[in-house]
This record gives structure tokens, C-alpha cells and sequence, in this order.
């Protein structure tokens, strides 16, 4: 019997200089490299709003990635876990339109 690796969702709030620097496409390469599902989005306040998938290993890989790739813009990052086990596997990873 196989056992199915333990997923997770992370919902991402990005603050800083974080917008109009390629951030969205740092992200979207970076979580399909990792195998990583979910989605980003520019926010009219400036933030970077993500909600990626996958193995816990990996998410954590992805928001140490994204801090170097984008080493100084970052100021703050927020992350609150929004599903210990989502449904299937991780969806391709998406730039979404800003809201």
C-alpha cells in the first residue's frame, strides 16, 4: 500500500519592492522547478499575494528561493497554512490578474 506524501496550502502575503521587478515570473519559475501548484497575484497595495501547494519540504524550499532570487525587495513575508491536506495533486502554477 502506498501512501500519499502529506501536502499542504500556504497562503503568501509579499511586502516590499515587490511589484514591476519580474517577482510574479521569479515565483511561477521557481515553483515549477519545485513541482509546486497553486498561484500569484500583484494586489493594488503593493503586495505579492501567493497560494502554492505541494510537499511542506518544497513550499519552504520555494519561500527560501524566492528571498535570495529577490534578495532586498523583500521586506516582509506572511504566511498562514490554509489546508494541512488539499485535495489531489498540486495544480500547474499560474500568473493571475491583479487585484
Amino acid at each position: 500500500m502506498s501512501t500519499r506524501p502529506k501536502l499542504e496550502r500556504w497562503h503568501l502575503l509579499f511586502e516590499g519592492n515587490v511589484q514591476g521587478v519580474g517577482f510574479r515570473y521569479t515565483c511561477r519559475t521557481i515553483a515549477r522547478s519545485l513541482g509546486i501548484g497553486g498561484w500569484v497575484r500583484n494586489l493594488m497595495d503593493g503586495r505579492v499575494e501567493a497560494s502554492i501547494n505541494g510537499e511542506p519540504s518544497a513550499l519552504q524550499l520555494f519561500v527560501e528561493q524566492i528571498a535570495q532570487a529577490q534578495s532586498g525587495r523583500i521586506e516582509k513575508v506572511r504566511k498562514s497554512i490554509e489546508s494541512s491536506d488539499p485535495n489531489g495533486v498540486p495544480e500547474e502554477f499560474a500568473i493571475l490578474d491583479t487585484v
